[in-house]
């Protein structure tokens, strides 16, 4: 039997979290929200994350900055990251692959888009 696979979701735009979240959920995934990378790293203590998907638009930390901090975690450091990205963020594509992340997309995104990214990343 397939162990149910988990995703941390640090994202802090509030329509994208929860329409990340019900996508993820229809596909029977467990999530696990957290509000900040420190938030993140406590949340998964207790339960391994599978994928980390992360929204570069951090409040309290820039999201390169969370990216750097969760790859310190000895408990994330080889968890793969999907960065969700606006569009004018893809001058930045290369300084995330350089901090550890292993997949990016940029909104909006579909559904199918979603879970097509998570597969390759994650199975």
């Amino acid at each position: 039997m397939n162990q149910k696979k988990t995703i941390l979701l640090l994202i802090d735009d509030f329509s994208t979290k929860i329409l990340t979240s019900i996508s993820l959920r229809m596909e029977n995934f467990d999530v696990i929200e957290a509000t900040n990378a420190d938030n993140a790293m406590n949340a998964v203590m207790n339960k391994n994350a599978n994928l980390i998907i992360l929204s570069p638009s951090k409040k309290d930390k820039d999201g390169l900055e969370s990216l750097k901090l969760l790859r310190s975690s000895t408990d994330l450091r080889f968890t793969p990251v999907l960065i969700l990205a606006d569009e004018n963020q893809s001058s930045m594509q290369m300084d995330w692959k350089e901090a550890g992340a292993n997949a990016w997309l940029t909104k909006p995104f579909s559904h199918a888009q979603l879970m097509r990214i998570i597969k390759m990343v994650v199975f």
